[in-house]
């Protein structure tokens, strides 16, 4: 499967656990590698849970500007390829403009090609 070819699963643990920034921005570009092909590469990378993580990265202000950098653009590689709503629902609470333009524009993408996705979104007429 795509998490064990890519060492999703390690990376993920590397990105939450480890203290040194370069690690983390390491495995930051590592994931962004991963995710950015197809979208089940990009979900396979979102359901290990890290686009909150990569979130934190990049908005901490004591991450390098390194970590901040490959985080952000892990989260647009990601994100351009991500069409898992589910784990795209926590970005549009705590992402940045920057950021939540492609979260948004994933939400349009699958909106628009899955009517069967809006009723699940779209409050429904009494």
């Amino acid at each position: 499967g795509i998490n064990a070819e890519y060492g999703v699963v390690q990376l993920a643990i590397a990105l939450q656990e480890e203290q040194e920034d370069h690690i983390q921005a390491a495995a930051a570009w590592a994931l962004g590698q991963a995710g950015r092909h197809t979208p089940e590469h990009a979900k396979a990378v979102a359901q290990a849970n890290v686009l909150p993580t990569l979130l934190q990265c990049y908005l901490r202000a004591g991450s390098s500007e390194d970590l901040q950098t490959k985080a952000k653009k892990a989260l647009k590689n990601i994100l351009q390829k991500c069409v898992h709503l589910p784990a795209l629902e926590p970005l549009l609470h705590d992402a940045p403009p920057n950021i939540l333009k492609h979260v948004v524009a994933q939400f349009s993408k699958v909106l628009h090609m899955t009517p069967s996705a809006q009723t699940l979104l779209l409050p429904q007429e009494a």
